[in-house]
């Protein structure tokens, strides 16, 4: 393959990239800036991120169109330096609302040809999976619901609603162990621990603190019965911060059970204790 100064990696399973409207946008974009468009034909998630491992060394600009789980695929399997750009073609795109707080543009072939970067630090999850955005818990388990639930329900919002819903009526609050920064936090009946460097979840709600281009990582925590999610879940929907959360570069976080543990919205493994790492200004995103 010859080197591009641009590659266009879509995701074909993406809720935007679903709809004819979506991907006349990203072929136009392809068309404005003369670049491949690659991704649209691949057949599963495996196959996709193997694309992604494939052109990524060729390219100076990598744009990923899809969602948060798509770019976090991008980020996990990208090889080389490219610097990533973010078209949100998913349901919540918690990172556009990340990006917008750090001064980034819509993206556009203009911005592409302009290439405004900034280093940015990622979260590295258990030594194996590097996120945006990462907790344990309640939300986890949602996270878990909603990428198994029925075909029935619808996408989206709604179809999240119904996965927290479940989580709810699922979920057994675990006491837990929490060290980071020289301390040790314990807490029971734990609702959600969130370690992130970014403070958005999809939708634009505000659940953490931090900024991508910080230098540390934000950890917010909530203990008690559910009920007590419905005013963070307020304030969160305002784009309220959060009153009270720690910063720091690592967390080792124990559980008296097992919790599912998620990253950028997708369900990745469950366990009893989990590594959160900063990797500062680990990569370059295109504002």
């Amino acid at each position: 393959m010859h080197d591009s100064e641009c590659i266009i990696v879509a995701n074909p399973a993406a809720g935007g990239m679903r709809r004819k409207a979506g991907r006349n946008r990203i072929v136009r974009l392809a068309a404005d800036l003369g670049c491949p468009l690659i991704g649209l034909d691949c057949r599963s998630a495996e196959e996709w991120r193997h694309c992604v491992a494939e052109v990524s060394p060729y390219t100076g600009v990598l744009v990923v169109a899809g969602g948060d789980g798509t770019f976090a695929d991008a980020l996990n399997a990208k090889r080389g330096d490219p610097v990533l750009a973010f078209f949100p073609a998913g349901s919540g795109n918690a990172l556009r609302w990340a990006l917008r707080q750090i001064g980034a543009e819509p993206l556009s072939a203009a911005t592409i040809r302009r290439q405004r970067t900034r280093s940015v630090g990622v979260v590295m999850c258990n030594g194996v999976r590097k996120a945006f955005s990462a907790s344990i818990g309640l939300d986890a388990l949602a996270a878990y619901n909603y990428q198994v639930s029925s075909r029935t329900c619808r996408s989206g919002l709604v179809r999240y609603t119904s996965a927290l819903l479940a989580a709810v009526r699922a979920y057994r609050s675990p006491d837990v162990v929490m060290h980071g920064g020289g301390q040790q936090l314990s807490l029971q009946r734990c609702l959600t621990v969130i370690v992130s460097k970014q403070p958005f979840y999809g939708y634009g709600l505000r659940v953490n603190s931090g900024r991508l281009d910080d230098g540390s990582l934000s950890l917010r925590s909530l203990s008690g019965p559910a009920i007590r999610l419905m005013l963070p879940l307020m304030a969160a929907a305002c784009r309220l911060p959060p009153s009270h959360s720690r910063t720091g570069t690592r967390y080792v976080i124990q559980s008296s059970h097992d919790l599912w543990m998620q990253c950028d919205g997708e369900a990745v493994c469950q366990g009893r204790e989990f590594t959160f790492e900063l990797l500062a200004d680990h990569v370059r995103m295109l504002l």
